[in-house]
């Protein structure tokens, strides 16, 4: 089953690592790289439980559905590919 994942999901987990990336990169003269890179990693296995949780699927198992759109504007998904041309 395919999933709709917003836009706004989609932001709040990239904005969740970023922070995190930021808070690792103000402390990187205590952290190596391997450090950071593992901090990183770990962090966002539990951004990933916690979507899971949250969502009830994987990130993965969400996308965003294709809109077709004309110069008549944003078609049906379905109708438009429904459609043979010749």
């Amino acid at each position: 089953m395919i999933r709709d994942l917003s836009t706004v999901e989609e932001l709040e987990l990239a904005l969740a690592l970023s922070r995190y990336a930021l808070h690792l990169c103000a402390a990187s003269e205590r952290l190596t790289t391997d450090q950071i890179a593992s901090l990183m990693e770990t962090h966002g296995k539990q951004l990933r439980a916690a979507f899971i949780a949250k969502h009830g699927y994987p990130p993965e198992d969400s996308t965003t559905p294709y809109v077709p759109v004309t110069i008549d504007g944003p078609q049906d998904h379905d109708a438009y590919y429904a459609k043979e041309y010749p």
